[in-house]
């Protein structure tokens, strides 16, 4: 029986509860933690439960580990700008979003 006190029992577990919340299917054989471990082994430190594919679920081959810096583009640019009616977007999506506005939209005088 794994311990709920295990990295790789909690990196697991959060992966079965995601799919759960999110409506993503699981590799059948992953329903039990022990297959999960034979096919993925124990978590390395500071690594993470990664999909290579976002838009399908977690199966052998669209899992790998990765760290946090790899999985999220944005890791640098961790402040937030609120753009238009009070939507919260991260620093530098804001700033495409505020360029690609003013590109499109403003007439540039010769």
């Amino acid at each position: 029986m794994p311990t709920s006190k295990t990295p790789t029992y909690i990196i697991w577990n959060s992966m079965i509860q995601r799919a759960k919340r999110r409506g993503l299917s699981v590799c059948f054989r992953w329903l039990k933690y022990k297959n999960f471990v034979a096919d993925m082994g124990k978590r390395p430190t500071k690594m993470t439960l990664d999909r290579i594919d976002n838009s399908s679920g977690y199966y052998p081959d669209n899992c790998r580990c990765t760290t946090m810096k790899q999985q999220d583009p944005f890791d640098d640019f961790k402040s937030w700008l609120i753009v238009g009616f009070g939507v919260i977007v991260p620093w530098m999506v804001g700033v495409i979003k505020i360029v690609s506005y003013f590109i499109t939209h403003i007439k540039w005088v010769k």
